[in-house]
């Protein structure tokens, strides 16, 4: 007997070949969803970045204005805008002018090397480039022979134009048009662009939300790069429904602990991952267990393994959180199936991808192109409404990838290399790729790519590169190359070469490629990498006992047999996640909670267990209150003085921005560390101030920096510097109201009055604290809370409250220590009388706090005058400490200290 394998094997009818009923209006476009919804809700939070937010009124009217320019510069339908800008509103106000303006939006990541960066722009042409600081740095030194706009600097050119939108006569955009073109990593070694059409993106979100019942009441997390299409799904879902995105930090993603907080801080409802992104996530619960409002997490950009979730599952305040496993690619429009999980997926030996998209057809197809049976692995081919139309400039390749359909006439397949199986009820289990391409950390890599980049490197006759798991978990890069050269130099050829993803962490030396009989390379051939394949330095055994001990547990986590003591961690093959894993194993074993910068800080052995044994010696005997936020080599060293609740944070974000090799410290209050007493006035705290950074710097000039709180206190330490016969010649006020010269009668440092002044300041910041970290709280619960008899029982309920759990004693000793410090910089604040200035003082000040201060120059004229320089910020009082504007601060703050030593040297 014969049978049509065709008609045998075909999907089913129902399925894949009845083309599924429109779901959406035809004649929308992005932008055009996102001015009805500002239409309908003006005053509503579009986005919120740290403490500042953009209504979608707002958002809309910058978006128009610029809009407006970009149309003078000649963008239209289908023109492509080059986009270069880090995460911040500018980004946003860019992408939706673009679209605004008809064109097509090109997201360039600041953070890839100059090279990809060049390619993209060679290859995309595009007719403009907008960019901020960030993106202008990385595009330093290229020749772009087009027009550039700055985003920050630039505005004042859009500033008179119309801020309604663009009518349709004025620019007829259609759905059929580019929205943006992405480019992903390229077989050949030359990255592809995808080219994706309004029509696409917007037939995603009709076509899944009968699943997901998204609304203005969601927030979003921006987690992921523009340049990576896991942020389509972010940016557009938020704005295209009106809710909240929320822009989360590149430092904040690469903190699964900061960033579990944030995300609990902000409400976040809907979070979208990487799988192994959310394992990350779901450790960092486990150590902080606070409440959240996830609704959604949604899984992509690589294969999910679900018994990694069996610790999310076990845990009851996520019981109301929905885990959702979306497969998908860029070349079909970020998302092609949906399965909804549950704690039974995590017993099974499968990655489930699910159903497909209603407006999709999938067909799982042999190397024949004929369909397979159920339980058959085969290829699949993606059709229907979210192909994207192809890549750019690149015919051959998207003939190639992009086929007529032989089962729907007019439709067009994708051929996707990735290999999957049909269960009976028509869902598909992923079974990972039939060619070169892998996904590590959610990246979609062609190993092609980096091996066309590798070959291009002295010294390299033929180089060939593989995804191992020689660690399991941990799945990673390895590169192996015929000739001379060095691993060091050419993982140095890489990091030039290509993003930091996609960098090999392991390099092997061989004298030849391993062949099989019929002569083709045998991969499985290639050996394990051993401890010579990593870049490093010449072997030099640790030091001492802390040395020694991190030694063997960078060794364990990089899967090493030995580390020497200037070995560097990322130079072993390290990375952000396992990074995490170090500092964990750190805390498990000594107790000592090290934060993930550190280790981005003092990448080398040596330097990292000085740092560790720094936070070992604080948090034991509370003794090292100077923090090094970045070493440095420069005599003079720049001091930053805590700011009123006692955290140095806006101090490493400054200094994020400022050149290396200058060395930048912190200054922590008396009373961080347990069993200390807080300081009550500004000149003891001075005074102590004074001998800390003495010790560090024994002589002038020295430079002082302080934000908010910390600005009195910096004033107080210059003077008393300056009264030791000291050269004070950075003397920085960021944004500091002078205090009232002539307070109300203060309190002696210590007495009965100063204590009960200090127990009611201490209630009062420790309620305002809840009602910041509970928004919502009923009033008689916020009433019960105020009326509790002591700060000890007011700080247990509200940790119950806030963790559904009864509350640890060293959990309320931390709460009670930050709420004494917060109270004794506020009384100390209030209290302090200061002195005319004897050295010149430099205001950092914002246009809002100007404005809103009665006195000039905020007060300080009174005690500086003739020595106060006054520069204007933008901002406001905490938007000048965040980006974008923490750069313009910082080279503000960098061009005064160069000035100081300057004047001093003279």
């Amino acid at each position: 007997m014969t049978h049509d394998v065709d008609v045998l094997f075909a999907p089913p009818q129902d399925q894949d070949r009845k083309p599924p009923a429109p779901a959406w209006p035809q004649p929308l476009c992005l932008h055009r969803a996102f001015e009805a919804r500002a239409a309908q809700a003006p005053q509503a939070v579009a986005l919120r970045l740290g403490a500042a937010t953009l209504s979608y009124g707002e958002l809309n009217a910058r978006a128009n204005r610029l809009a407006r320019h970009l149309r003078t510069l000649g963008v239209g339908p289908d023109v492509l805008v080059a986009l270069c800008a880090a995460r911040s509103f500018e980004l946003l106000v860019g992408m939706l002018a673009i679209l605004k303006a008809g064109g097509a939006y090109v997201p360039l990541d600041p953070a890839y090397p100059s090279e990809r960066l060049q390619t993209i722009l060679a290859d995309s042409a595009p007719a403009v480039l907008l960019h901020d600081d960030d993106g202008q740095a990385a595009l330093a030194g290229q020749a772009l022979a087009l027009p550039g706009v700055h985003l920050q600097h630039d505005a004042g050119l859009w500033a008179m134009q119309a801020a309604h939108p663009l009518s349709v006569e004025e620019c007829s955009v259609g759905p059929q048009h580019l929205a943006y073109v992405i480019y992903t990593s390229g077989s050949t070694g030359q990255p592809k662009g995808v080219m994706v059409e309004h029509r696409q993106v917007l037939r995603l979100f009709a076509s899944t939300q009968h699943w997901f019942g998204f609304g203005p009441r969601d927030v979003w997390a921006l987690c992921h790069s523009c340049a990576f299409d896991f942020s389509v799904w972010e940016i557009w879902g938020a704005l295209r429904y009106g809710g909240e995105l929320l822009i989360v930090p590149l430092d904040v993603v690469r903190s699964p602990r900061d960033c579990y907080a944030l995300l609990c801080q902000a409400g976040v409802t809907v979070l979208n991952q990487t799988p192994s992104a959310f394992a990350l996530l779901s450790d960092a619960q486990a150590d902080q267990p606070q409440p959240h409002r996830l609704r959604w997490v949604i899984f992509g950009g690589e294969a999910l393994t679900p018994h990694r979730l069996k610790p999310w599952y076990a845990r009851s305040l996520n019981t109301a959180t929905t885990l959702i496993n979306m497969y998908g690619i860029t070349e079909t429009t970020v998302h092609v199936t949906w399965r909804r999980l549950s704690p039974a997926d995590t017993e099974a030996n499968v990655s489930p991808i699910g159903e497909r998209i209603p407006d999709l057809r999938l067909y799982v197809l042999d190397q024949h192109r004929r369909p397979v049976p159920d339980h058959v692995e085969g290829e699949l081919y993606v059709g229907g409404a979210g192909v994207a139309r192809g890549y750019l400039h690149r015919p051959e390749l998207t003939a190639e990838r992009f086929l007529d359909s032989p089962f729907v006439a007019g439709d067009r397949l994708y051929k996707t290399g990735d290999l999957v199986r049909r269960q009976a009820d028509g869902s598909l289990i992923y079974c990972g790729r039939n060619d070169f391409q892998v996904k590590i950390r959610g990246f979609r890599i062609e190993l092609g790519e980096i091996e066309t980049a590798l070959a291009r490197a002295a010294g390299v006759a033929e180089a060939v590169v593989l995804a191992r798991e020689d660690v399991p978990g941990d799945l990673r890069l390895v590169a192996y190359y015929r000739g001379d050269a060095q691993p060091d130099a050419l993982r140095a050829h890489a990091t030039q070469a290509l993003p930091a993803y996609m960098v090999p962490a392991a390099y092997v030396q061989l004298a030849a490629l391993p062949l099989t009989p019929n002569g083709k390379l045998d991969r499985k051939a290639l050996p394990a990498p051993d401890d010579a394949a990593c870049a490093r330095s010449a072997y030099v055994a640790p030091l001492g006992e802390a040395e020694t001990q991190l030694a063997q547990l960078w060794a364990e986590v990089l899967g090493l047999q030995q580390v020497g003591r200037f070995d560097d961690f990322f130079l072993l093959g390290g990375h952000s996640l396992l990074a995490v894993t170090l500092m964990a194993r750190i805390k498990a074993e000594s107790g000592v909670d090290v934060p993930l910068l550190a280790i981005f800080q003092h990448t080398t052995l040596h330097a990292f267990a000085v740092e560790v044994a720094r936070l070992w010696h604080g948090a034991q005997q509370g003794s090292d209150h100077l923090v090094p936020v970045r070493p440095g080599s420069h005599a003079v060293q720049l001091f930053f003085v805590h700011e009123g609740s006692g955290t140095v944070a806006y101090a490493m974000d400054i200094a994020r921005h400022l050149p290396p090799g200058l060395p930048v410290q912190a200054l922590l209050p008396l009373g961080t560390f347990a069993g200390e007493t807080p300081l009550y006035s500004v000149p003891d705290m001075a005074c102590r101030y004074v001998a800390q950074i003495r010790a560090a710097q024994p002589a002038g000039p020295y430079q002082l920096a302080g934000w908010c709180g910390g600005g009195p206190i910096a004033y107080e330490m210059a003077q008393q510097l300056h009264a030791a016969g000291q050269t004070v010649s950075l003397l920085a006020m960021i944004d500091v109201i002078l205090p009232d010269p002539e307070p109300a009668a203060s309190a002696p440092p210590t007495g009965p009055e100063t204590a009960a002044r200090i127990a009611t300041l201490e209630r009062e910041l420790a309620l305002d604290f809840i009602l910041a970290e509970l928004p919502g709280l009923p009033a008689d619960e916020v009433s019960a809370l105020a009326a509790l008899p002591d700060l000890d029982t007011l700080l247990a309920q509200f940790l119950a409250l806030k963790s559904g759990t009864a509350a640890l004693g060293e959990e309320i000793d931390r709460y009670r220590r930050m709420v004494a410090v917060y109270a004794a910089i506020s009384h100390a604040r209030q209290v302090y009388r200061p002195s005319p200035s004897r050295v010149p003082v430099q205001l950092l000040a914002t246009r809002s706090s100007l404005r809103e201060c009665p006195q000039p120059d905020l007060g300080w004229h009174a005690l500086a005058e003739g020595q106060l320089t006054t520069t204007i910020l933008p901002g406001d009082h905490f938007s000048i400490i965040q980006p974008p504007h923490v750069r313009q601060l910082a080279l503000v703050l960098l061009q005064a200290r160069a000035a100081g030593l300057a004047r001093y040297r003279q």
